[in-house]
């Protein structure tokens, strides 16, 4: 569709949307289920490609094609790609960079440090009370190359969809204290 003039990308009829998943009782983690298919079908496109006619110049030829974005909400990304979405470490530019901090009173990760993204002589780097503060010195932090980025994960081992379910007598047993609202979490064994 990025062949097609401005106007006409965004049409109904030329949108093509492989996988929409919505409501209140989607997967999750376990998205991957969904993902087997349309994952086989872009291995065959990129490796093999596939006879596909073409009706203007009246012949075959090969079509290889690949994903090259995908639009979701910032959960779906936490679950397609592995990050960590939620907790002190949650943004996907910043990573172990991120700054956040835990407000007392109200038992949330709030993330401070925005203005570092801003240029260097921007007037809200300069600002501090209608923020939290302080001034902004900081740097925004620096983009990891592929080569970086491969050696954080390399050595991840991901276990795709929910896995064997153990059989027999099923017990309740209660878990860890949630640090935020002192409650214990109970699960089945």
């Amino acid at each position: 569709m990025y062949n097609l003039p401005p106007w006409l990308c965004m049409k109904r009829k030329y949108i093509m949307m492989s996988i929409l998943i919505k409501g209140p009782k989607q997967p999750g983690n376990d998205i991957d289920v969904y993902f087997q298919l349309l994952m086989d079908d872009l291995q065959t496109l990129w490796n093999t490609g596939v006879e596909v006619w073409d009706a203007d110049k009246r012949e075959y030829f090969t079509l290889r094609a690949m994903l090259l974005c995908t639009i979701q909400d910032l959960p779906a990304l936490g679950n397609t790609s592995g990050q960590t979405v939620k907790g002190f470490k949650a943004c996907v530019t910043c990573m172990e960079n991120t700054m956040s901090l835990r407000l007392k009173n109200y038992r949330k990760v709030v993330y401070m440090g925005h203005r570092r993204f801003l240029p260097i002589r921007h007037r809200y780097r300069r600002w501090k009370r209608p923020f939290n503060g302080n001034t902004e010195t900081g740097v925004k932090p620096r983009r990891l190359s592929g080569i970086e980025l491969f050696k954080k994960v390399n050595d991840v081992n991901v276990v795709l969809g929910k896995g064997q379910k153990k059989k027999g007598k099923m017990s309740l047993r209660i878990g860890r204290r949630d640090q935020y609202s002192g409650t214990y979490h109970i699960g089945r064994t």
